[in-house]
């Protein structure tokens, strides 16, 4: 899974050739004491979706792939 950040927007992109799913979305301040929830969801194969943001936060899912589950930071 990819993402791209363009000023308020996020693009996801799996380009891998397995759905995967994106969990516990959040967006923080540099120093994490503010926080708001990121859409989560099912991302398939080949698929693309975007997610307004905060521009100067960090975003974060959590990757689900059959029972691993793994950090990631856009």
């Amino acid at each position: 899974v990819s993402g791209t950040r363009t000023a308020n927007q996020l693009k996801r992109r799996n380009d891998g050739n397995v759905s995967v799913e994106l969990v516990d979305g959040r967006q923080c301040d540099r120093g994490t004491r503010v926080c708001r929830d990121l859409p989560t969801g099912r991302l398939y194969a080949g698929a693309e979706k975007m997610v307004d943001i905060t521009p100067a936060w960090t975003a974060e899912y959590k990757l689900k792939v059959g029972d691993k589950l793994i950090s990631i930071k856009f």
